[in-house]
């Protein structure tokens, strides 16, 4: 994941919550034969320029709430509808993200440097397999 697009998440991220600290996510795990990653952060990217906030914002557990955007990504072949659903923590940290493609999901999500599922649910604390 970009440096970039980390700082327009924690950007986005102190819109959405009052806590003061933004923790950074270095690697990602992730999974798509559709659309990329990197693509679909890029979307993000611009629908926070264009509206500003997401569609909606809702609580999921204690520990993380889902921001859901819907977006068009064109192709020369195809364009696709999609569904994409940030999710992150009460400290800002994005848990995952999963974007949905007619009606198939690929997500990413962050990892520790061995490659392992890892959410930080706390200073300090960190919750694996999530």
């Amino acid at each position: 994941m970009k440096v970039s697009s980390l700082l327009s998440y924690a950007a986005f991220l102190n819109y959405l919550l009052p806590v003061s600290a933004v923790l950074p996510v270095t690697n990602f795990k992730c999974w798509n034969k559709v659309i990329s990653c990197a693509i679909i952060q890029e979307a993000i990217d611009r629908e926070y320029a264009k509206m500003g906030k997401p569609s909606g914002v809702y609580r999921v557990r204690e520990t993380f709430s889902i921001a859901q955007f819907h977006i068009k990504y064109y192709t020369p072949i195809k364009v696709y509808d999609v569904t994409i659903n940030v999710a992150f923590t009460e400290w800002k940290q994005v848990v995952w993200i999963k974007a949905i493609v007619d009606g198939r999901g690929y997500g990413c999500e962050p990892t520790d440097e061995l490659g392992n599922s890892v959410v930080q649910t706390g200073p300090g604390r960190y919750q694996y397999g999530f």
